[in-house]
Order: C-alpha cells, then sequence, then structure tokens
C-alpha cells in the first residue's frame, strides 16, 4: 500500500483517474505454487475478455455530435475520456427517453437514460477524441481495499500495512464505533493500577472478539477507550448491541456512539488510519451515551438493515437532540438500550439520569 498514490494514470487507455480505495484499489489472492501455478495479468490490457467493465468505446471526430443506443443494463456507469481525471457519471434508470451529454470540456454534468433510449455524445474539441463507457458498480466477487481494510484479520495479518506519510486518499463510506469505559479514572484510584490495567485489557480482548464476529476491525485503542470501523452500518449497530448485551451485569459499564459517512485513509504511526468529519462525529457521539446504551446519528438510524438489527436485538430505541463538542450544529440522535420485558422506563431512568 506504500506504493500508491493518490493519482495513476493507465498508458493502455491513455486516461488519468483519482485513486480511491474503494473503486480503483483491489486485493489480489493467488494460490501457492504447490497448488497450481497462476499468471498475473493487468485487467487494462489486451482486449474485451480482460476488460469486461467496458462495455461501449467511440471515437467522435473534431466537433461531432453521435446517438448512441442505450442498450446496457440498469445501474451506474461513467463516460471517461483522454485528459479527464474523473468519468462523467451516467445513471441507466427508467426516465428520459434522451439525453445528451458534451465530452471534452470541464464540469459536465451527471446524466440520466433510460434503458433502451437515446445517449447523444457530442465533442467538444477540434480533434477525435475516443470515449469510454464504463461500468461503475462492482459485483459481490471484488475485494476491494476498502472492504479488506476494514477487516480484523487485516490488521492481525497485515498491521504494518499504510500509506506512506502524507498520502490520504479517501476510502468511501464507513461506519465508526468509538468506546469508551465509564468511570475507569475513578477504577484505577480505587483498586490500583495493575488490578485496573488487566481489566481494561480484558475489555480489550472482550470488544476485539465482538469486533471481529462482526466484520469490523479495532483501528486503534486511546487509553481504555477503542476506535473500530465497519463496512456497513448495520454490523456497527449489531456488533455494539451484542456488547452491550453480553456486558449487562459485569463490571464493564461501556459507552458506545456510532456515525457512518465518507472517510479519508491516512497513515498512522505504521497503521492504516481514518480522519474527517464522520470519525469527528463518531467520537462525540460516543459523549452522548451514559453507558451500558448505543448512541448513533440520525444517517446510521437510517442505513439499510439497521432498523431491522434493532428491531431483531429487541432494543429500545428513543430519539433526542443535542449539540456535539466542537460542532455548532445540533445533531438528531438515537439512544438504543436492550432491556428485558418490563424494564425500558427503569433502565432508560437509570441511564438518562447518568446513575
Amino acid at each position: 500500500m506504500r506504493r500508491l498514490s493518490p493519482r495513476h494514470e493507465c498508458t493502455s487507455c491513455n486516461v488519468k483517474f483519482r485513486v480511491d480505495l474503494e473503486n480503483s484499489v483491489e486485493a489480489r489472492f493467488t494460490p501457492n505454487r504447490a497448488v497450481r501455478a497462476a499468471s498475473a495479468g493487468k485487467w487494462c490490457m489486451g482486449g474485451p475478455m480482460n476488460t469486461p467493465h467496458v462495455y461501449a468505446q467511440v471515437v467522435l471526430g473534431a466537433g461531432e455530435a453521435r446517438p448512441l443506443p442505450v442498450a446496457i443494463p440498469e445501474g451506474a456507469y461513467g463516460l471517461r475520456f483522454a485528459g479527464a481525471m474523473d468519468p462523467i457519471p451516467l445513471q441507466v434508470a427508467p426516465g428520459d427517453a434522451e439525453a445528451e451529454v458534451t465530452v471534452g470540456g470541464e464540469g459536465a454534468l451527471p446524466v440520466r437514460v433510460g434503458q433502451g433510449g437515446k445517449l447523444t455524445l457530442r465533442n467538444a474539441l477540434g480533434a477525435p477524441l475516443k470515449v469510454s463507457l464504463e461500468r461503475i458498480a462492482r459485483g459481490e466477487t471484488h475485494a476491494t481495499a476498502a472492504m479488506v481494510t476494514s477487516l480484523q484479520e487485516f490488521r492481525d495479518l497485515f498491521a504494518t500495512e499504510a500509506l506512506s506519510p502524507g498520502i490520504e486518499m479517501s476510502i468511501g463510506t464507513l461506519a465508526i464505533m468509538f468506546s469508551d469505559l465509564k468511570g475507569s479514572t475513578a477504577m484505577y484510584e480505587q483498586i490500583g493500577d495493575a488490578p485496573a490495567y488487566a481489566l481494561v485489557r480484558q475489555h480489550f480482548e472482550f470488544m476485539t472478539e465482538r469486533i471481529r464476529a462482526h466484520q469490523g476491525a479495532i483501528v486503534k485503542t486511546i487509553g481504555d477507550a477503542v476506535m473500530a470501523v465497519f463496512r456497513k452500518a448495520e454490523a456497527a449497530v449489531r456488533c455494539a448491541l451484542a456488547i452491550q448485551k453480553d456486558a449487562a451485569g459485569s463490571e464493564l459499564l461501556i459507552k458506545l456512539g456510532i456515525h457512518t459517512g465518507p472517510c479519508i485513509a491516512v497513515s498512522g504511526s505504521d497503521y492504516l488510519d481514518y480522519f474527517g468529519s464522520t470519525v469527528n462525529i463518531a467520537a462525540r457521539t460516543q459523549d452522548q451515551s451514559r453507558g451500558g446504551d448505543v448512541v448513533i446519528t440520525s444517517l446510521v438510524m437510517r442505513a439499510p438493515g439497521v432498523r431491522e438489527a434493532i428491531d431483531g436485538m429487541k432494543a429500545h430505541e428513543s430519539s433526542f437532540q443535542a449539540t456535539l463538542r466542537g460542532l455548532e450544529s445540533l445533531f438528531d440522535l438515537h439512544r438504543l438500550v436492550l432491556t428485558k420485558p418490563g424494564d425500558t422506563r427503569l433502565l432508560m431512568d437509570r441511564i438518562e439520569s447518568g446513575r
């Protein structure tokens, strides 16, 4: 990963593009030679068999406008041409039967056209221009860098795999969870440093086991707090509720907060770290937890599968608003509490009062 740079040029296609860990970088798994020999080929060389993501290529003459039938499945596509750093987004979905897009210029807007309709490409340049129609959406079989690096197994096996210092790279949308141990400072004073540290170590093992089981990874520990990452918000919520369920009745009173959104990947002390507003909001959302509960933002609440996860775990959800430390906006938050039948109000009173 240290060899990655934010920009790359494909000499075969004569295009430049921004590199991000969600769309541009995949993990490649090669069998041991004792099993079978495998040759490593390049994705964008050789022809259609090696470039199934490219649906069509057309060379437009200087100033030429050419209509093309949209005989491709519905989905997300991009129009890529030499000199452009990013493709022009094209959405094939029910809607307009005709659409026109100008290529070769700057600031082209996203295009939407119905399947079976007509898309007209217009060359804004005074020279011929080759345009490629490429599929953007990836199948379930692709192991992207964004997905692989969000797994605990990656952190365990490739702990030193990180970007070069100073390199920042988009990693797409992630769910970030922060935890903290309530009353840990008092615990050190009451039982002494060594016993308290032993409990904190047990806490880290407890958290790691459950985060791993829910396809997440611990990014780092900060004192007795944990920062974890998940590819999907649903997995983060299920993990947080499982943590509170298993910690009930123990010596650990854990505070948990979750937020989801786009993140930037960076290198932090020889490990892959994340930063951005999503991380900041997640950390401050955890501040709103009283211990024994899970606080999530409205974006997490609306994410696919989250409501089903809450209902499946029989958690009680209550909405509230709060200003988060260092942020001016008022945030819509949701407090999740696991309860036994008839105990909801009693436990909510205890949590809300901080007892």
